[in-house]
């Protein structure tokens, strides 16, 4: 063991073991945070996202009219967003996107009642 400890290849091999300690508990942190958001937090046909495109929600005024998130930040925003397929209505409540035109210039529901 000694022999080891004065070998020339001593202070390699710390800095690569310590290197992957915290690669590994970096990647442990990662995993158990986003395994521990519940998927009640985001609303129906959502999805919780721990890097989305910030400022980047497609709504279904965006599908109608062709326009894409152009110009939009590249950073990740953590958040809820819109499942594969669907597209938020009015700013509120995610729909599918074949559902979109019954949305487009239609005001959105009074949550007072």
């Amino acid at each position: 063991m000694l022999s080891i400890i004065k070998s020339k290849w001593y202070p390699v091999t710390m800095k690569l073991l310590a290197a992957f300690a915290f690669l590994l508990i970096a990647a442990i942190m990662t995993l158990s945070h986003s395994a521990s958001v519940p998927d009640e937090v985001c609303g129906e046909n959502e999805v919780f996202k721990t890097c989305g495109r910030i400022g980047c929600h497609p709504s279904c005024d965006m599908v109608l009219h062709g326009s894409q998130c152009i110009g939009f930040s590249l950073r990740c925003g953590v958040g809820c967003y819109c499942k594969d397929g669907y597209a938020r209505a009015n700013g509120e409540k995610c729909v599918n996107i074949a559902d979109c035109p019954k949305y487009v210039n239609q005001p959105a529901e009074d949550s007072s009642n």
